[in-house]
């Protein structure tokens, strides 16, 4: 096997929303490289990246593949991640290793227990790639419950808090506050934290390889998904979106309009995100298999509560019965 030097190796990784041509665009490559003697199709199910079954039969890549060709004596490695949000998961996967990832905590404290659940998988997958992380909220508690998140992280993961995050604090203004923070991020770190590690190679907003807001309110996730837009940054950097089961009706659509490249929903979406990308440590399991036992011990007390009140029902009727037959 031929030896390859590093500085002859590329990575590339292809992530964006589902259905925009990661997968054809990977085909192209390999076929413009020589690597294949003809481009495949993903609707004729004949790409070289989307061959299992499921992915033929549904149009649309499941998992991440890997795949290389040679140009110019230069290594390429191409990562071709599934991007619509059941598979979200895979897209993180690929990311650089100590990417810097930018989380905004916009929640309130009465959500906190949902919301820490349902980011939980998330949280702890950027963790286990490394990721360095810049926090904001656009609410005054934000700040106060990033720490109290990360202080849950560090019972799974050994860290240096310098070395794996910043904490920019509030973003006031509201919507004009996160378009001032798109335009500048940089701005908002004090000046001696701006060569701190988490901050490390970040100088605007296109250096994040990724932005997570997690959220309870409709309101403030629509603030960042148009404010993305207005800054010109749609499409440029993948923005994610871990969200309380009830607005998660309203947030939907932003996902299927590909202003969204993920989402979680609830505890029910932290669940399945847990499953799909199988992390060493499960947070979501033990709050699904709780919420579970309780719906069933719920239906169970439905069903028997309704056939008590048959039997009863039918009890009471049946002496007036029998004296119409008297």
């Amino acid at each position: 096997m031929k030896e390859i030097a590093t500085k002859d190796l590329r990575n590339i990784a292809l992530v964006a929303h589902g259905g925009v041509g990661k997968t054809s665009l990977a085909e192209a490559i390999l076929f413009s490289a020589g690597e294949t003697t003809r481009m495949g199709s993903v609707d004729d199910g004949s790409t070289v990246s989307d061959y299992q079954a499921d992915e033929i039969e549904r149009k649309i890549s499941v998992s991440t593949t890997l795949m290389h060709c040679f140009w110019k004596d230069v290594k390429l490695n191409i990562i071709d991640a599934p991007g619509y949000a059941d598979f979200f998961g895979d897209a993180v996967s690929a990311l650089p290793e100590s990417a810097a990832v930018l989380v905004a905590f916009d929640y309130q404290p009465a959500l906190t227990g949902e919301l820490e659940a349902a980011a939980g998988p998330l949280m702890h997958h950027l963790f286990y790639r490394g990721a360095r992380l810049t926090f904001v909220s656009t609410q005054p508690m934000g700040p106060a419950l990033a720490e109290h998140f990360m202080d849950r992280m560090a019972a799974t993961h050994a860290f240096q808090p310098a070395d794996r995050y910043i904490n920019l604090g509030y973003l006031a203004g509201g919507a004009t506050g996160v378009f001032d923070f798109l335009l500048d991020p940089l701005s908002y770190a004090p000046p001696d934290s701006r060569q701190s590690a988490p901050l490390q190679g970040v100088q605007q907003l296109a250096d994040y390889a990724l932005i997570v807001v997690l959220t309870d309110d409709a309101d403030t996730g629509r603030i960042w998904v148009e404010q993305m837009t207005a800054a010109n940054l749609h499409g440029q950097i993948p923005l994610v979106m871990v969200v309380s089961a009830q607005a998660e009706p309203m947030m939907r659509p932003y996902y299927d309009s590909r202003q969204l490249d993920g989402l979680v929903s609830g505890l029910a979406g932290a669940r399945f995100y847990e499953q799909r990308v199988s992390l060493p440590v499960e947070t979501a399991g033990p709050y699904w298999s709780a919420f579970s036992l309780g719906l069933l011990l719920i239906v169970m007390a439905i069903a028997v509560g309704g056939s008590w009140s048959a039997v009863q029902a039918w009890r009471s009727r049946k002496p007036v019965v029998e004296q119409e037959e008297d």
